[in-house]
């Protein structure tokens, strides 16, 4: 004959019970992803467009590039296209390129030609290509080198430009050529095309003006 348990002995069982099934909750929950419906937030590797990178992402395709500034200067751009080839600049050129202003710079050694896109205020290399140069290409493209320490400062370049034709600078370019390295800015007067103001890089005399 079974004897029936006490009300204590069974007030006792549930306590014990009742324990067990919090320390049992507790393990489960202490790691975090063992646990049902629990949610995880991925990494994202990513990364930021150029333009959200861009610390001043205010400038817009109407800035004028006589008085503005960029947080990459021309010639830190020039530093870090030559950290990545080893060649002498042929041309450098500051334009609006889809969302932000680009500097586009081409260096020469003796047998290649390199091109990089670096945005201005980004930093970011945008884009690069090196190509090998023919035979006949060689002598050309060696006229087209600039000494950089012969030119005179953008400064006066740009005001050269700007005793010529008034108006906002769109667009420069630093390029070397067979007569020359020339700098060349593209102004808008205010009304119709933008006009082409050529300026001689060792001298700072104007050279040509016009669309």
């Amino acid at each position: 004959m079974n004897t029936p348990r006490s009300a204590s002995s069974r007030g006792w069982s549930g306590v014990a019970a009742l324990t067990l099934a919090l320390v049992l909750t507790g393990c489960g929950s202490a790691g975090g992803t063992d646990v049902p419906g629990a949610s995880s937030q991925p990494t994202s590797s990513s990364k930021p467009s150029a333009e959200e990178s861009s610390p001043h992402s205010d400038k817009g395709e109407d800035t004028d590039l006589a008085t503005a500034e960029f947080s990459l200067s021309w010639e830190d751009a020039l530093d870090q296209a030559k950290q990545k080839f080893d060649g002498d600049v042929s041309s450098i050129e500051l334009g609006w390129e889809s969302t932000q202003f680009v500097y586009t710079v081409k260096l020469l050694s003796d047998t290649e030609e390199y091109k990089t896109l670096i945005g201005a205020d980004s930093g970011e290399v945008l884009n690069e290509e090196t190509e090998a140069m023919d035979k006949d290409d060689v002598a050309e493209k060696s006229a087209e080198v600039i000494d950089i320490s012969k030119i005179v400062p953008w400064t006066k370049a740009r005001d050269a430009a700007l005793d010529a034709v008034t108006g906002r600078i769109d667009e420069w370019k630093l390029e070397g050529t067979g007569k020359g390295p020339h700098y060349q800015f593209d102004i808008a007067p205010g009304a119709g095309h933008d006009i082409e103001v050529t300026i001689a890089a060792y001298t700072g005399e104007v050279v040509s003006q016009g669309d």
